[in-house]
């Protein structure tokens, strides 16, 4: 049998949330708590979609599925 590793916890500084990981902790944290995040430097998995004169920015998966949805071969 492995050697099983305690689940660490990690509890939202702002309100009752606890997390078993930190990416998603700071992934509730920029939905939920966006200035606390950015005062206090949370790293953020926002990106923007790269194309010209496109506004839309999120994760990186939604950012692909946003790019083959709505500029199809680099166009719109």
């Amino acid at each position: 049998r492995k050697d099983r590793k305690p689940n660490p916890r990690f509890k939202c500084p702002c309100c009752m949330i606890i997390s078993s990981d930190t990416r998603a902790l700071h992934r509730h944290m920029w939905a939920e708590h966006a200035g606390y995040a950015e005062q206090n430097n949370i790293p953020s998995e926002n990106e923007p979609c790269g194309y010209p004169e496109c506004d839309y920015r999120g994760r990186k998966d939604n950012v692909r599925r946003h790019r083959e949805k709505k500029h199809p071969a680099g166009g719109e």
